[in-house]
Parts: C-alpha cells; structure tokens; sequence
C-alpha cells in the first residue's frame, strides 16, 4: 500500500461511542418529541462536530464526474450524455443546482474522467486523470498511477474544504454506465466467498458477473485492487474524499449505489469512515439494497426517486440542518 495512504489510514479516529449515546439520551429525554430518525442523527452529527457546534453549518455538494467502460461495446453515446449534464450544472442550471440552492449549500463539479470534458470554469475543477474508464472484463479498469492519483485528488479536496470551514457535505456522481461499476464493486464487498455461489446461480449475467469476479480474483480484503481492476476515477476520488473527510471530522451524506460503491471501498480501507458517512434516500433498487445491508445502515427518506447526481445527498444537508436545530434546542434546555 501507498505509505501517504497508509500513514492517513491511521490517524482516522472513530468517533466516540459513548458521547454519541450519551447525547442520544439527553435528546430522548429534553426532546422526546423528535422523530428518533433525526434525534440519532442529532447524536452522531454532535458526536462529529464537538466543539465545532454552530447554529448554522457550511455545507456544500461535490459532484465527481466520470464516464465508465469507454471502450467496452454498451458505449454508443461516447460521453455526449454526461457532457450535456455536467455543462448544465457548470452553467448552475441543472436539478442538483436547484436542490442545493434550497438548502444552503453550493455546488462543485469535479471533471475526473469524462470521455468528452469540460473545461474549468467558476464551479468546476478539472483534475481528469482518464477520459474514462476502461471495461473492467477487458483489463485493469485504471492504472495504479492512475487509481492513486484520483484518490488522492479526493483527499486533497477534503483538506481543503475542511480549511473552509465547511462542516457537512454531499457526494453525487455524474456519469455513463457507473452503474454496472458500482454493480460489480458491491458483488465483490457483499459476497465474501463467491467460487460456490457461482454454481448455484440461474441467472445468466449474474453468473457470468461472479465468474468474471471469480477469475480476476477480486476479494473484499483488497479494495485497492478491487478499485483498480473494477472500479473509475470517480470513485477512486469519492473514496479519497470520505478518507479526507473522515480524518477531518466532517459528515459525508451519500445517495446511489455508484456514491455507495465508494463509501464500501473506504470502509473497506478503514472501518471507523462508517461513522462519518449517512445514506440519504432509501430506493427499491437491489444494489443500493445490497450496500444498505452491507454498511449497517438505514436511509433516512423513503421518497422512492432515483434522481441521482446528487440531488440525494443533498436532501441529506437538509436533514444535517434539521440536527443541528434539535441540537440548539437542547443546548438551550
């Protein structure tokens, strides 16, 4: 392993348990009229900031832009999708634009691996690394260069957010075929011994996910070469940006299953990052199912969209702001 990630590996600390339970039954008892969702968040989210408690928190939503499996046969657009997208949230007219100027919070678009970019501007960073990611069934998906160096251009993007003061941020992800990336991320981090399942399985594509699984020798205790082999640019980053943020002592809400596929890698990486991460929507989709299952978590919404790019995760800000209320209120108890 890199020893820069390394050495950031060890210092992450959890947070403590038993501030977080002990603020949980302040709130259960001054305030027992709060949903027990938000007083658990209220909880975690003071057990986080500590000292750094405000009564307003600087929040803001990043989305990591990548194209997936540009040179596989599925890829008939050649990035003019997600292009048009990003060039919608560059000019501060997209979905995620709208739902984020609602709750307070400002919007980055981080260009790592579109096949088609776009160019730098107020609101967006370039830091390609790839103009996409290759088919994982065809080699490597990235380079280890590559893999690491989008990684940390994550970590560096969390230390500079924390800097600025912000306190809660969202992750969203803005791509072509990200979600069969995020698909065979999760098979290898929910099924800890996949040669005897393969047998077992009916389903044609699902049996040929498992062997292509199984031959590349993929396994849940290597995530970095989970993350090579399967993984893209844009995930590398987000799992820098939780390991960042983690280190940092900052909150990192998350909403699809390609944002969840980087929250796996991190806490693969480094278990004590579940504390820092909260999944935002609950949609009836397997994978984000299978991740939920996986993490010990529960969403906090149950609206049923699929919007993705974002727009979850920053309805979790919403939330983090409603925490951060009930909190005051206690403090002013």
């Amino acid at each position: 392993m890199d020893r820069e990630l390394a050495a950031l590996l060890q210092q992450i600390k959890p947070t403590d348990t038993r501030a977080v339970a002990a603020l949980r039954e302040r709130l259960r008892r001054h305030c027992p009229q709060t949903d027990p969702k938000l007083a658990a968040l209220a909880a975690q989210l003071g057990g986080i900031l500590k000292d750094r408690s405000r009564t307003s928190l600087k929040k803001a939503v990043l989305i990591f832009a990548a194209d997936h499996a540009v040179d596989g046969k599925e890829n008939k657009t050649h990035g003019r999708q997600s292009k048009a997208a990003a060039e919608k949230i560059a000019a501060g007219c997209g979905p995620i634009n709208q739902v984020a100027h609602r709750v307070g919070a400002g919007v980055l678009l981080l260009e790592m691996g579109l096949e088609d970019p776009v160019p730098e501007s107020p609101g967006v960073q370039d830091l390609q690394v790839m103009k996409g990611a290759r088919f994982w069934e065809k080699g490597a998906a990235m380079t280890a260069d590559e893999m690491l160096d989008a990684l940390f251009s994550g970590v560096q993007l969390a230390d500079t957010l924390a800097a600025e003061g912000y306190d809660v941020l969202g992750i969203g992800q803005l791509g072509e075929r990200a979600f069969v990336t995020a698909l065979v991320m999760t098979a290898v981090y929910c099924r800890t011994d996949l040669s005897p399942r393969i047998q077992d399985c009916t389903d044609a594509e699902t049996r040929h996910l498992l062997t292509g699984i199984a031959q590349k020798r993929l396994s849940p205790a290597a995530p970095l070469d989970v993350l090579q082999q399967a993984g893209a640019p844009d995930i590398a980053a987000m799992t820098g940006f939780i390991l960042g943020a983690a280190y940092h002592e900052r909150c990192v809400f998350f909403d699809t299953a390609v944002t969840g596929a980087a929250v796996l890698t991190a806490q693969a990486l480094c278990p004590a990052t579940a504390q820092y991460v909260f999944p935002s929507e609950h949609y009836d989709e397997p994978v984000h199912r299978m991740q939920m299952q996986k993490l010990g978590q529960t969403p906090f919404l149950e609206t049923g969209h699929l919007d993705g790019q974002g727009t979850g995760a920053a309805l979790g800000l919403a939330l983090a702001d409603a925490a951060q209320q009930v909190l005051g209120r206690l403090q002013a108890e």
